[in-house]
């Protein structure tokens, strides 16, 4: 079993920094549960991949993750959420690239 440490994933805007285990293989996890899930829920995925015995199942326990996306209205904005601190910090920025002043208000407003 590998132990990874430091930044996982970083891909499509998403950034996400922790511990990864290598659980080995998905058709020898004891009692088979993601394959179980995976098949019953995306099974053309399964079909193609999962059943292979070159398919290993990472556990992933993210410790700090960074967003970067745009809203409906154009604003471009980051989330940093970290797991170990139990928080999450918002920046927004107008279409100008200057952080608002309140970006909590920004937020409750566009959920």
């Amino acid at each position: 079993m590998m132990l990874l440490q430091s930044q996982l994933l970083c891909w499509s805007g998403v950034q996400v920094e922790g511990i990864a285990v290598n659980k080995g293989l998905v058709v020898e996890e004891p009692g088979r549960r993601f394959e179980k899930v995976y098949k019953e829920h995306l099974w053309e995925s399964y079909n193609k991949y999962s059943h292979e015995d070159t398919e290993i199942l990472i556990e992933v326990q993210p410790k700090y993750v960074e967003v970067w996306d745009t809203s409906d209205d154009g604003y471009a904005f980051q989330l940093f959420i970290d797991f170990e601190n139990k928080t999450v910090e918002p920046k927004i920025m107008t279409k100008n690239n200057f952080f608002l002043k309140n970006p909590i208000d920004f937020l409750c407003i566009r959920v």
